[in-house]
């Protein structure tokens, strides 16, 4: 029987792999993410908080989409260490949505709040 020493969670029945990914999705939904964004004239600079909580990030990935729910696309790769990124292909008049994943080699995390901005 093998528990998660922070946690206890039984991971009994499942492969290594399978721990593996568990753990991270499971430290994923128990993470403070906050993102937030700040609009400059034609750019978006985002900042977050990261905790983790089991297998450690390797780095993020920066989303973007024009819809709320839907169509986020991959704008950034960063580091773990980068807890900012400035979004400089924005355009004025049109209204963003931006969401951030933390990854590694078992997978993604759940990804984090979604933040609306309107480029003036």
């Amino acid at each position: 029987m093998s528990k998660c020493p922070k946690c206890g969670h039984n991971y009994e029945e499942m492969t290594p792999r399978q721990a593996d990914v568990e753990a991270f999705m499971l430290a994923a939904i128990l993470l403070a993410f906050v993102l937030a964004a700040m609009p400059a004239k034609h750019s978006v600079t985002l900042a977050w908080n990261w905790t983790e909580v089991h297998d450690p990030a390797a780095g993020f990935h920066v989303l973007r989409s024009a819809r709320e729910n839907s169509g986020f696309a991959r704008i950034a790769i960063l580091t773990v260490s980068e807890r900012s990124y400035t979004d400089l292909t924005v355009v004025a008049g049109r209204t963003y949505y931006y969401r951030v994943l933390a990854y590694n080699a078992a997978g993604n995390s759940k990804p984090s709040n979604v933040v609306r901005k309107v480029i003036p």
